[in-house]
């Protein structure tokens, strides 16, 4: 969930992690992240250069993956549900500040979302701004639009599964 940070930031340096004295004594095949990475990241916020954990990677050896980021035209904006957490929030890979700056610069007054059968005309500031088990729109503390049932599960509520699309559109005024 932190692809927002290389989006944002960039990518620095890359090096390959292959020195064992940095990892768990144990490394299991299938979990890097409890044995690798976790452990990397400690000696890392501890002041460990990056250098001491491997030789440097060119930036063309990556493998550069399509961007996260949800798409827009001048009448719609299409999220992607990326995660569905323990809550069955559905969250998507749409930022606050980029809804914002888009609704103010394609001059948007009012829209309409849609994930699957579900339509929603407002965005909420918190889940209690609804009546309990209500389904609504609001952006997390990541700053990540999310569906969400007020003390409910929008996973199950809804039928939302990781992928769905949000579709949220420009609604023309009478």
């Amino acid at each position: 969930m932190l692809w927002w940070a290389a989006d944002e930031a960039g990518i620095v340096a890359v090096v390959e992690l292959c020195d064992p004295a940095y990892f768990l004594p144990t490394v299991s095949t299938t979990f890097h992240g409890r044995d690798i990475f976790a452990p990397v990241a400690a000696h890392l916020a501890k002041g460990v250069p990056l250098h001491a954990f491997g030789p440097a990677l060119a930036s063309d050896a990556l493998v550069q993956l399509p961007p996260l980021r949800a798409d827009v035209s001048d009448r719609l904006v299409v999220a992607r549900v990326v995660h569905i957490d323990r809550f069955g929030n559905a969250i998507t890979n749409l930022r606050e500040r980029d809804f914002t700056m888009w609704v103010e610069q394609l001059g948007w007054r009012s829209w309409r979302a849609t994930v699957r059968e579900s339509v929603f005309e407002a965005l909420h500031r918190c889940y209690a701004e609804v009546p309990k088990g209500t389904p609504l729109l609001l952006f997390n503390s990541y700053g990540l639009l999310e569906v969400a049932v007020n003390c409910g599960n929008a996973a199950r509520q809804l039928g939302i599964r990781k992928g769905d699309l949000v579709e949220i559109w420009a609604v023309d005024e009478a």
